[in-house]
């Protein structure tokens, strides 16, 4: 007498060893590269982000680095923000062409004075 199963026949699954040595050795050989990547790469990146969360003022380091959060975004990418003139000043003095200096020199002033953080002040 035959007897039937029902249940599937088991299939080897597992990994042989010398197939495992190679993949343990393939990532043996990246891991000090990923590791040199991360740190090259990933470092300066958390530290960029880190830095432009705090007023830093190279002429006076004495007055330290006080936290300020998300204004140096606001200042950069508001309305009258230092990008906003970066990108409409050189439309604005190409359209000037061959005008006078007096207008010019009005427009210098005013990327100064956005560069120095006295924009909204006369």
């Amino acid at each position: 007498m035959v007897r039937l199963s029902l249940r599937p026949t088991p299939v080897a699954t597992r990994v042989r060893p010398a197939e495992l040595s190679e993949r343990a050795l393939g990532l043996a050989m990246l891991a000090p590269m990923a590791l040199v990547l991360l740190l090259v790469v990933g470092y300066p990146l958390v530290d960029a982000l880190w830095l432009s969360l705090h007023r830093v003022n190279l002429t006076h380091p004495e007055q330290g680095q006080p936290f300020i959060g998300l204004s140096n975004y606001l200042y950069a990418f508001g309305a009258h923000g230092v990008l906003a003139l970066a990108v409409s000043y050189p439309l604005l003095y190409g359209r000037l062409g061959r005008a006078g200096t007096g207008a010019r020199a009005a427009v210098r002033r005013i990327a100064q004075r956005a560069i120095q953080g006295n924009l909204g002040r006369a």
